[in-house]
C-alpha cells in the first residue's frame, strides 16, 4: 500500500492549513471452484481509496471509496473521541454490532457464506446510510438509519467487550433482530450469532503453525444447514486458499486459488 501526504492550504484567511493522509490499495484473487456440476476459472481485482484530515478543533474527516467492477462503494465519516458519525455505503447497527459472519473461498469469501444478518433484513455497505455510534471504553452504542428510504427503517444497538469477550444485540424498527457473542480462548477465534428467524451462525478459526490458519463455519436455518472448512496458507505476500461447502441442498463446493494484498 502506498501513502501519500498532500497539504491543501487555506481558502479563507482564518482557516488554518491542514495535511490530508490518503492511502491507495486493494487486492487480487485468481482461482478454480467446482460444484460437482461446473468448473469455472475467476479473477478480479479491487481498488480503493483512503483519505482523512483533522481540523484545528479536534474533528477527524475521513472518506473510503471502494471500485468493485463495475460498481463503486464508499462514505465519509467525521469522529471525535468515541464520537462518530459515517454516512454513505456503510453497514448499520446490526450488521456493526451483532453479526457473526463468515466468508471463505480464494475469491474473496464468495464460496462459503455464513451470516445471522442477512443484507436483505439490515442496512449493508450496499445502500445508503446514516450510522452514528458512541464508544467509551469496552462499551459500545449505535444507530443507523436507511437514508434512502427504502423501508429498512431504523437500526439501534449495543455491544460489550470484556477480556477477550464480546456480547452485542441489535434490533430495527421493524421487529428484526440479531445477538451474538465473541471470544478468543488458548488461540482459537469462536463466535456465535442468533436472529428471530431462528437463523445460528457459527464461525471459529485458529492458526497452524507461523503460516497456516483453519476455519470454519456453519449457518443453520429452517431450510436447512450449511458446513464448510477453509485452509489458508501465506506463501509471503500471496495466501493459496482452499476450501469446500456443503449447503442445505447438499451441493458440495470446493474452491482452490491465490489472493493478495497490495
Amino acid at each position: 500500500m502506498k501513502k501519500i501526504l498532500f497539504a491543501t492550504t487555506a481558502l479563507v484567511a482564518t482557516a488554518s492549513v491542514a495535511a490530508a493522509d490518503v492511502s491507495f490499495g486493494g487486492f487480487a484473487y485468481a482461482g478454480i471452484t467446482d460444484n460437482g456440476t461446473t468448473v469455472d476459472a475467476q479473477q478480479s481485482v479491487r481498488l480503493w481509496l483512503n483519505a482523512s484530515v483533522e481540523t484545528d478543533g479536534g474533528l477527524t474527516f475521513s472518506a473510503y471509496q471502494r471500485v468493485v467492477n463495475p460498481n463503486t462503494y464508499g462514505y465519509v465519516k467525521v469522529a471525535s473521541g468515541g464520537a462518530s458519525l459515517t454516512a454513505g455505503s456503510t453497514h448499520g447497527a446490526i450488521r456493526k454490532l451483532a453479526r457473526v459472519a463468515g466468508f471463505h473461498g480464494y475469491n474473496n469469501g464468495g464460496i462459503g457464506y455464513f451470516d445471522n444478518a442477512p443484507g436483505s433484513l439490515t442496512h449493508n455497505d450496499g445502500g445508503q446510510n446514516l450510522y452514528a455510534a458512541y464508544t467509551t471504553g469496552g462499551l459500545t452504542l449505535g444507530l443507523s438509519a436507511d437514508a434512502s428510504e427504502t423501508g429498512r427503517e431504523t437500526e439501534y444497538g449495543v455491544s460489550y467487550t470484556m477480556n477477550n469477550i464480546t456480547v452485542g444485540a441489535a434490533a430495527s424498527s421493524n421487529d428484526f433482530w440479531a445477538a451474538k457473542v465473541a471470544a478468543t480462548v488458548g488461540g482459537v477465534s469462536i463466535a456465535l450469532g442468533v436472529n428471530d428467524l431462528e437463523t445460528t451462525s457459527l464461525t471459529a478459526s485458529t492458526s497452524v503453525g507461523a503460516a497456516t490458519t483453519v476455519a470454519f463455519g456453519m449457518m443453520d436455518e429452517t431450510a436447512g444447514s450449511t458446513y464448510g472448512v477453509q485452509l489458508s496458507h501465506d506463501l509471503g505476500g500471496v495466501s493459496l486458499i482452499a476450501n469446500a461447502q456443503t449447503d442445505e441442498a447438499d451441493v458440495t463446493t470446493a474452491g482452490l486459488g491465490v489472493m493478495f494484498n497490495f
